[in-house]
Parts: structure tokens; C-alpha cells; sequence
């Protein structure tokens, strides 16, 4: 009966330690993916960056450029959204809401007006009416912002 116990008692101090926290110092390897980029365990799900072409198309041409809004005639804030005038009507050119801000900074989203206005943040939220954009399009207007705002 004390050889029983005294198993039992070695069992349970082994299954104790076994299940216990790793003592090891430092952070875990990462794993490699299968397109040859190195897994960041601090960032699953980057962002990846609207081109402007893709901006164009998929924001402004649908949601600001049109007609009683920032199309080439209105100008509202005098800003032309408009297919051939939208890159040159925003990168680096000051904001007439904020003239202490350029519309879009290259390489800082949140010191672009164009963030401000997405956002609604210390303005008035564009597009108006309840038609916001999804938080996920914003993102991918700061990546492309914060990467430089290429016209690509």
C-alpha cells in the first residue's frame, strides 16, 4: 500500500510539472508561410495597401465624384475628384478645411485631412448621408497613404 502511494504521489509531481508554464526566455521562432514572407505573430492580419488606381475606382469615382459633390463642375471645398484631377487635387496640397493640414501627407495617414474627413475625426464624416466607408477601406487608404501615396 506505501509502494502505491508513494507511486501515486510521483505520478502527480510528474503531471504537475509536465503541464506547467515554459520557463523559457525569449519569443518563438517564426514560422515560414508558403509565399516565402515570414509569419509576424504581433500582426495575423496586415494590411495591404489600395494602389490609387484602385482608390479611384473603388472610392471616389463612386462615392465623391459626381455631380453636387466633387466632381470636375462642383468642386465642393474646391475639390475635383474626378479621374484626371483627384492625385493632383490631393497629394501635398494643403486643405482648405485645414489649411494647417495637407489633404494627403505621403507617408503619414494620420496627418492627411483626407483621414480626418474618412473618419470624422475633428470634422464632419465624408461621405455624408450615412454612406461611411467600411473601416477595412479606410485601412487601405492609410497603408496607401503611409506607404508613400504613390500614383499607381
Amino acid at each position: 500500500m506505501r509502494q502505491f502511494i508513494l507511486i501515486m504521489c510521483v505520478l502527480t509531481f510528474l503531471f504537475v510539472t509536465a503541464c506547467s508554464e515554459d520557463s523559457s526566455t525569449g519569443p518563438e521562432p517564426a514560422d515560414d508561410n508558403s509565399n516565402g514572407e515570414i509569419d509576424n505573430p504581433k500582426d495575423e492580419n496586415p494590411v495591404t495597401a489600395f494602389k490609387f488606381s484602385e482608390i479611384q475606382d473603388n472610392v471616389f469615382s463612386v462615392s465623391c465624384a459626381f455631380s453636387g459633390c466633387h466632381d470636375t463642375a462642383t468642386k465642393r471645398g474646391n475639390l475635383d475628384l474626378s479621374e484626371t484631377n483627384a492625385y493632383g487635387n490631393l497629394v501635398n496640397v494643403a486643405s482648405t478645411g485645414n489649411p494647417d493640414m495637407l489633404r494627403v501627407a505621403p507617408g503619414s495617414s494620420s496627418d492627411s485631412y483626407l483621414i480626418a474627413k474618412l473618419t470624422g475625426n475633428g470634422t464632419s464624416q465624408m461621405p455624408p448621408n450615412g454612406n461611411a466607408l467600411s473601416q477595412e477601406t479606410i485601412d487601405k487608404i492609410k497603408a496607401w497613404i503611409d506607404d508613400g501615396a504613390q500614383n499607381n
